[in-house]
């Protein structure tokens, strides 16, 4: 039992969500290894013949479309997905949430999608005399755009998958992007605890045919005591640091003190390729921020070290011997 004293305990709390760390730190793979796993997996899974039903084939194509779209492209509609993935709890699934159709569209739901059908396919396996129950309830799993390309045969279907899981391992791939998630949120909250306003998230992106990631870092910008009394009032500065892939070209790092109404960009390219682009671009960043009502105070561009990763990681220790 989780008493009131626990709960208001922040030393307890910390103790928690340090041991819940370093039980999915270990399982977590960066989100560009699974999803061009599930990528390979849905699309050669879809085109095979070994899958007698049409239907089969057309909702891999559908569920591995429907996670291209949710991902971030550089297209103006990614910030919703961003905001849907950032914002996401750290523990999305729960018993009710397994056995109920996602409540909404995007990546999460379609891995939860998959998550559903693999689990009812190992079902059938070690349980065939569920067949016809698996039958009646696969409908409801999926989401209303797919319910008029269902197979006609579910038990087959769930057959078929069953040996494609079975050699992919899906549920296993679900499981290591979903700890990649939870590991970011519970090292955020974690921060938080200690009083440090840091916000880290690695972001799965799509740019040309293969999947990348963009990590991010959002923390706010330290004072010295002697300012804090005299600038109590002054705005947040808040620091911006982005790191990512820029397709075959390269790698770009991004760093940013935003301030209410202006912001300061530093860029770091890891070649000329690189540099260049964004020096080609900046002109539209800045009036894309001018029409946001923000103004670019300084910006720069210059080559430089992308470092490997932003994430703090205090565990690998306990990774190493995991």
């Amino acid at each position: 039992m989780v008493t009131n004293e626990f709960v208001n305990s922040k030393p307890a709390q910390l103790t928690m969500l340090q041991n819940l760390l370093r039980l999915a730190q270990p399982k977590a793979e960066l989100p560009s290894v699974v999803l061009n796993n599930f990528e390979k997996l849905l699309t050669e899974s879809a085109t095979q013949k070994t899958l007698a039903e049409p239907a089969t084939q057309s909702w891999l194509k559908q569920v591995a479309q429907e996670i291209r779209q949710a991902t971030p492209q550089g297209k103006e509609q990614d910030a919703a997905n961003i905001k849907q993935l950032m914002s996401a709890p750290s523990l999305p699934l729960s018993a009710v949430q397994i056995i109920s159709p996602p409540a909404t569209q995007g990546m999460l739901s379609g891995l939860v999608t998959l998550l559903q059908v693999s689990l009812a396919s190992r079902l059938l396996r070690n349980q065939p005399s569920q067949a016809e129950r698996l039958a009646q309830i696969l409908p409801s799993i999926f989401s209303e755009p797919t319910k008029g390309e269902l197979p006609a045969n579910p038990a087959k279907a769930l057959q078929e998958f069953s040996q494609l899981e079975q050699r992919s391992q899906l549920i296993r791939e679900i499981s290591r992007l979903l700890a990649d998630h939870q590991s970011n949120k519970l090292a955020n909250s974690e921060k938080l605890l200690q009083g440090q306003e840091t916000y880290y998230y690695n972001l799965p992106s799509l740019l040309g045919d293969k999947f990348n990631n963009i990590e991010l870092l959002v923390k706010r910008e330290e004072q010295h005591k002697e300012d804090k009394a005299q600038n109590a009032s002054t705005p947040k500065t808040w620091q911006l640091t982005m790191k990512l892939s820029v397709g075959e070209l390269g790698e770009l790092l991004t760093k940013a003190k935003l301030r209410p109404d202006e912001v300061e960009i530093d860029f770091y390219a890891s070649n000329d390729s690189v540099k260049h682009q964004v020096m080609n671009f900046m002109p539209l960043l800045k009036k894309r921020l001018a029409s946001l009502g923000i103004e670019v105070a300084k910006s720069q561009c210059q080559l430089g070290k992308i470092p490997d990763t932003l994430a703090d990681r205090p565990y690998h220790i306990f990774q190493t011997q995991a």
